[in-house]
């Protein structure tokens, strides 16, 4: 199971790669809103975030974060159609660790709770990265590739951007329909996870 486990994990690294960032980009957002239908603009935002500045924020209570996934861990619903890894971005080096299908396959708690921690606790991008991304959002928005109005994202933007681009949490629809369980986990420590 665990050589099964790591073999489906190195197989979705190699296929994540991608040489045409404007192009993957616009795939995952296809990918993500025939995923998730009702994600709203904070979701598209979220998103985008992530995919530039990872978790958002250093983990200051070790203690208390290991405590949060312990109880999710405990709660989860073992029932998912979600995939095990969800790219953030074609060049990006983050990605989502979904926990319902990463306890399935028999991934272990504290090995991902080490690769979330070094992840949230290295440094992050400039902005630059989350401008780019942001771009093609609209673009999709514009052409209705992805259902979201352009005046909400450009609403948020405006707000978001004169507070400087803070992490933001799931939009309550999307909670409440998908009820989101996962970790931001950099690829190189997604990679390092199987030697632990």
């Amino acid at each position: 199971m665990r050589i099964i486990f790591w073999g489906i994990i190195l197989a979705i690294l190699g296929i994540g790669c991608n040489s045409q960032p404007e192009s993957g980009y616009a795939k995952i957002l296809e990918e993500q809103h025939a995923r998730y239908p009702a994600m709203e603009a904070q979701d598209w935002y979220k998103l985008a975030h992530q995919s530039v500045f990872g978790a958002g924020h250093a983990i200051q209570n070790v203690e208390a974060a290991h405590d949060w996934l312990i109880r999710e861990w405990e709660a989860l619903d073992m029932v998912s159609n979600e995939p095990l890894v969800e790219f953030l971005g074609p060049d990006s080096i983050y990605a989502r660790v979904n926990l319902r299908p990463y306890k399935s396959a028999g991934g272990k708690i504290d090995q991902l709770f080490r690769a979330f921690l070094q992840t949230a606790n290295q440094g992050t991008e400039s902005g630059d990265g989350f401008e780019r991304y942001w771009q093609s959002l609209r673009g999709a928005a514009k052409k209705r590739t992805i259902t979201v109005s352009l005046d909400a994202l450009d609403s948020l933007y405006s707000i978001m951007s004169a507070e400087g681009l803070p992490a933001i949490h799931h939009s309550e629809r999307y909670s409440g329909l998908y009820d989101p369980a996962y970790r931001v986990v950099s690829r190189e420590r997604l990679q390092e996870m199987q030697h632990l």
